[in-house]
């Protein structure tokens, strides 16, 4: 009976955590406003002959791509739910493509870097389909959890070394939802890798650049790298509203 007991309660709590799960995926919402300004530039650079290195530059001119680049960047993290449902039904290997890149650009979840494929544009079918298992299993939606047992800083707490950008690989896969770990893990030490995690998830490129090169330079203390997490989360909080527990988590830690 009492080995019955035990098969019942952990059968329960698996049914509460899926129920959990389930409810928290579905409270990432797409906004259909977001659907019609990915289409906007997603066909206008369908039909540009601009290369992948200016698909998402936003300082080259007054032009319509810019401008709708724009508009994208402005949605940030939100615009995270619409980018998975559009890679579960894009069949096109450009428009894949970009997507992908999209994904880092908007919601810093990088799949690609230190990915181990030869070619990342014939490997993007590969990449997406282990992407879409993850994030139909939860795993984002438990990435501070996860990342207390795969997070291994190998760049020093406090050295004055560059950082290998390769060993941020593991934050750099869970973009925007490994931020609360990152906020919660600068209360507990000074860590210059998952500062440095934080600046090239947020898309901060040229600080970040200078960063990794000499992190005992700036932001020394974590009251600066925490002081300046924080500020850029207040100014951008509206970008996470679509999120659901992440958006409400950012916004517990920030009181």
């Amino acid at each position: 009976m009492k080995n019955k007991a035990t098969f019942l309660e952990i059968t329960k709590l698996l049914i509460l955590c899926v129920a959990m799960t389930s409810s928290s995926r579905a409270a990432q919402t797409v906004d259909p406003a977001y659907k019609i300004a990915y289409e906007k530039w997603r066909d206008l650079l369908d039909a540009s002959p601009l290369d992948v290195g200016s698909w998402f530059r936003t300082d080259i001119d007054n032009s319509e791509i810019a401008k709708a680049t724009r508009v994208l960047f402005s949605i940030g993290p939100n615009l995270t739910p619409l980018i998975v449902e559009e890679l579960k039904t894009e069949k096109d290997p450009l428009r894949l493509y970009r997507l992908m890149l999209l994904l880092d650009r908007v919601s810093g979840i990088n799949i690609y870097f230190e990915s181990g494929v030869g070619n990342f544009y014939e490997a993007t079918p590969e990449l997406r389909d282990r992407f879409i298992a993850q994030w139909d299993s939860g795993l984002y939606l438990s990435a501070s959890e996860l990342l207390k047992n795969e997070w291994q800083n190998t760049t020093g707490e406090s050295g004055a070394g560059k950082i290998d950008p390769r060993n941020l690989t593991p934050i750099r896969r869970y973009g925007v939802y490994a931020l609360p770990f990152i906020l919660e893990s600068l209360n507990q030490r000074n860590s210059n890798a998952l500062f440095a995690a934080y600046l090239v998830i947020t898309g901060e490129r040229d600080l970040y650049s200078q960063y990794i090169e000499n992190p005992a330079a700036m932001f020394s203390t974590p009251d600066h790298k925490l002081s300046h997490i924080k500020q850029w989360l207040r100014t951008n909080e509206n970008k996470f509203e679509k999120l659901g527990n992440l958006h409400n988590t950012i916004r517990a830690m920030l009181k």
